[in-house]
């Protein structure tokens, strides 16, 4: 094969690096799409969309189905499919009071 020639992959050959289109849905309804490998941890998804939104990633939530997102896990292991969607939250301490302080 020539230097700087590109090597094509024949139609027969399966797909290496499967891949998934996972959405993250923001507090203001923004959803941004993302296509990401299903072997990658989804950590790095997280801290791309973090530093796209100029977010800090230890003061965000990320909640999918319900619970908190393992991000040290992969799209496989986790169960996700192709169109799910990552809630994004922004992380909260406090807010509450108690009743009997203010009476």
């Amino acid at each position: 094969m020539a230097i700087g020639s590109k090597a094509k992959r024949s139609l027969g050959t399966p797909n290496l690096h499967p891949k998934i289109m996972l959405c993250m849905k923001s507090q203001d309804g923004d959803e941004v799409h993302y296509r990401v490998r299903r072997d990658r941890k989804v950590q790095s998804l997280l801290m791309a969309y973090c530093k796209e939104k100029n977010f800090e990633y230890k003061a965000m939530v990320f909640v999918y189905d319900g619970r908190k997102l393992p991000v040290r896990r992969t799209p496989d292991e986790i169960g996700m499919e192709d169109e799910d969607c990552i809630d994004v939250f922004m992380h909260q301490s406090g807010g509450g009071y108690l009743a009997s302080t203010f009476e």
